[in-house]
């Protein structure tokens, strides 16, 4: 009787020992894909000067040129994140023009401050390299939310 008594004690002991190392282990993976994420997220500041020392790299920019290109270019990001987000599609028309209007005075303005120390070439390639790299984003973006899409379905 007393054999059987302590089989199932050791039994209970050893059950929570599992249950218990089950939830570290889950606790774990999951601090894990947190530091993960925190890796991964960079602020929109950090983003642009990432794009910018990309763009810089791809043109073929030296070093003193380059860190006068990363410091307009995020000069250049913030006033475009100024006007705000994307309107929806249903938005009013004149709303839509404005907003257009303003992207276009923001660009010409920087594609002159581009002017004061790149040649023409350089700053058209990294127009188009911005423009590149803008499509790249979205269609990772697209990519993903359709990978997370699936794993919910």
């Amino acid at each position: 009787m007393k054999t059987l008594k302590a089989e199932s004690i050791i039994k209970a002991i050893i059950l929570a020992i599992f249950m218990v190392m089950g939830t570290c282990m889950s606790a774990n993976a999951q601090q894990t894909n947190n530091n993960q994420n925190v890796r991964q997220r960079m602020s929109r500041e950090q983003l642009a000067e990432v794009q910018a020392n990309h763009i810089a790299k791809v043109i073929g920019l030296d070093e003193a040129l380059t860190k006068k290109y990363v410091a307009t270019y995020c000069d250049y990001q913030k006033e475009l994140w100024n006007i705000g987000p994307r309107l929806k599609r249903n938005s009013n028309m004149e709303e839509r023009f404005d907003r257009s209007r303003k992207i276009i005075d923001i660009r010409e303005k920087y594609y002159h401050k581009y002017k004061e120390f790149l040649t023409d070439e350089q700053v058209q390639k990294a127009f188009n390299e911005e423009r590149r790299v803008m499509h790249h984003m979205k269609q990772n973006i697209k990519g993903g939310m359709m990978k997370r899409r699936a794993r919910r379905g």
